[in-house]
């Protein structure tokens, strides 16, 4: 599935699954986590979760470098396990999508 129509598809909704078990979902970056690089945030290594875009509305950054600074008020587009999916949103709860 390429990246263009899985960002089509998550303009109709906060989750997409992408396999059994396997969740693509966009978050605002949580407050915890602003003004902090991809990589030294951790988010992989603590959620299992991986970045894949990131940006503002329609402006997304596919595949962002892990220096890129997560800034608030820019959305990140998560993906991983259900289960990773979960711990991400166990840690930063105040940004846990609407699901549909």
């Amino acid at each position: 599935m390429g990246a263009s129509m899985m960002i089509n598809l998550l303009k109709r909704s906060k989750i997409l699954m992408v396999a059994e078990g396997l969740d693509l979902f966009r978050v605002k970056v949580p407050q915890a986590l602003a003004g902090r690089t991809i990589a030294d945030s951790a988010i992989r290594e603590r959620t299992g979760c991986s970045v894949v875009a990131m940006g503002v509305g329609k402006d997304l950054q596919l595949v962002p470098d892990p220096e890129v600074e997560l800034t608030e008020g820019s959305e990140m587009l998560l993906i991983g396990s259900i289960e990773a999916e979960d711990r991400f949103l166990d840690l930063y709860p105040e940004r846990r999508p609407e699901k549909d």
